[in-house]
């Protein structure tokens, strides 16, 4: 359990196409970089878990398994083969009123799979900004998830129910407001495979009731969001390097405010998988709209060299709240990314080139959403096995950008250490990680709506300094206890007796959010199995 612990957290350290930035060390708040942009308007999976990316941008808002499933960590329990009982739970304490307890148990075997969980976060914030007006300190973020699936023969059928209930104050220019978010989502799959084909039928529901009394709010009215996508995939599996697969796609939104807005779109497409080739390409129907979607993607492997290439073309309708007509989004990809191997050398390098082609015309008037905008980003990553179990990192990434998709983060650093040890005979295992973040040639071009949550045009005052951060964290591990002690933002306790010039060591992405100091916190995780 250890050691696959340890290297889902190494495998991170491979994986640049998903990055996390928070507003405050507890995961509350914060927006992901995705292929080397803002996600925003973009719909995301967890798992078996839909979520439709109008109001929802932030995997770990819903806690460490949600965000787990999305940055793709999430270790495959699905060995129906096998009869096991597994439970856990894992609690962390730490400053500011920190409070998360994360519980889970499942059942496998005997062609079944059930998982069932639990996930609550109680923070103040260093300011107090997450506890709303008026009230006591009460857990700011709950989550309930099952999920069930059933194998027999040729078929497997799934069911998968999520509920998220964020109550949570939000800082603001008047003082603290409030958010008040409820999130229902359902999924439902049946998979039939005879010979070389297979058959898919997918539903996914998502409901959201969003409230937030916010002075930047749109309507100060409820929200209600129902989304609902269904999916149908038939595939012909020549062997294993050439298939060909249909899909069929419809989507239906509906967004109740200060107006009804219904919008539904469709898609139909094909996918071919050739050896080292694969293109999906199909067709959009949005009204009367018809738009060419494609993705196309190759891997070359020789030797110890891998280079892997992506196009792809999305074709979305824009955020609900910014436009109440059906007016379109084209999103444009480019992706290069190489890797070099040699005993225990590594070196990866992506190099992502992003377009955003926006409607003229929005109803609401808003002119800080340009037409066309597009940005580059350029990264690279040497990592050396020091030891057989010590693992050394050093990332750079490079981005030009015309603003609007893009942080504002000109040049960032990542040097990180790694390893684990066994001491007392065997008996303990420890882990030790230690990394620095340095966030160089900023500029604030655009930044995430604090309830909206699409970019706005949003230009500094004066330059902004270069962030430094080294966070720290011990796990020790006796047999299924774990005990873990992080510290996030070490150099910020240092610069009360050392000088350190220009360099800053608060956490402030967005200028709607409070900077953040340190944060300690201490956990305890437990695996039992029956």
């Amino acid at each position: 359990m250890f050691r696959i612990f340890f290297w889902l957290i190494v495998g991170l350290l491979y994986s640049q196409e998903r990055m996390i930035m928070p507003y405050d060390w507890s995961g509350h708040q914060g927006y992901v970089i995705i292929n080397g942009r803002y996600m925003w308007n973009q719909d995301w999976t967890s798992g078996p878990f839909f979520f439709d990316g109008t109001y929802t941008n932030y995997p770990s808002l819903f806690g460490p398994e949600i965000l787990s499933g999305f940055m793709g960590t999430s270790s495959d329990s699905l060995l129906l083969d096998t009869n096991t009982v597994t439970s856990y739970f894992d609690y962390v304490q730490g400053d500011y009123f920190l409070d998360k307890l994360a519980i889970a148990t499942e059942y496998t075997g005997t062609g079944r799979y059930f998982h069932l969980h639990g996930f609550k976060r109680t923070f103040a914030g260093a300011y107090s900004q997450y506890t709303p007006p008026n009230t006591t300190i009460r857990p700011i973020q709950q989550t309930y998830t099952a999920h069930y699936v059933s194998k027999k023969d040729q078929d497997e059928a799934s069911v998968a129910i999520g509920h998220f209930n964020t109550h949570s104050g939000l800082p603001d220019t008047v003082g603290i407001s409030l958010i008040d978010s409820r999130v229902t989502t359902t999924s439902i799959y049946w998979k039939h495979s005879k010979e070389q084909f297979f058959y898919i039928l997918e539903g996914n529901n998502f409901l959201h009731r969003y409230d937030t009394n916010h002075s930047m709010a749109l309507t100060s009215r409820v929200r209600y969001l129902t989304r609902a996508r269904y999916q149908g995939i038939f595939q012909w599996k020549k062997d294993e390097n050439s298939s060909l697969s249909f899909f069929v796609t419809t989507n239906d939104r509906t967004l109740r405010g200060n107006s009804f807005n219904k919008i539904s779109w469709n898609e139909l497409s094909i996918l071919g998988d050739y050896s080292f080739i694969s293109l999906k390409t199909g067709i959009v129907n949005i009204g009367n709209n018809i738009q060419w979607v494609a993705n196309g993607s190759t891997k070359f492997q020789w030797k110890n060299y891998s280079v892997d290439t992506r196009l792809k073309r999305d074709v979305i309708p824009v955020h609900a709240f910014i436009s109440d007509s059906i007016t379109l989004e084209t999103r444009d990809l480019i992706e290069i990314s190489g890797k070099w191997s040699i005993q225990k050398l590594s070196m990866n390098v992506w190099i992502y080139n992003n377009q955003f082609h926006n409607s003229p015309h929005l109803s609401f008037g808003n002119n800080n959403i340009p037409t066309i905008v597009s940005n580059t980003w350029i990264a690279g990553e040497l990592a050396t096995k020091l030891r057989d179990t010590w693992l050394f990192s050093v990332y750079y990434g490079h981005q030009e950008s015309e603003g609007f998709i893009s942080d504002g983060i000109g040049d960032r650093i990542n040097i990180r250490l790694l390893g684990k040890n066994k001491l007392f005979s065997g008996k303990l295992d420890l882990a030790t990680s230690l990394s620095v973040h340095g966030w160089l040639n900023r500029e604030y071009s655009s930044a995430i709506h604090p309830t909206e949550f699409y970019p706005i045009a949003w230009t500094s005052d004066s330059s902004l300094k270069d962030k430094w951060f080294v966070n720290l964290s011990i796990i020790g591990q006796v047999r299924s206890f774990i005990l873990k002690y992080e510290l996030h933002n070490v150099a910020q306790i240092m610069t009360s007796f050392i000088d350190f010039g220009d360099s800053d060591f608060t956490l402030d992405l967005n200028p709607f959010f409070p900077p953040n100091g340190r944060l300690a916190s201490l956990s305890i995780e437990w695996h039992f199995i029956d």
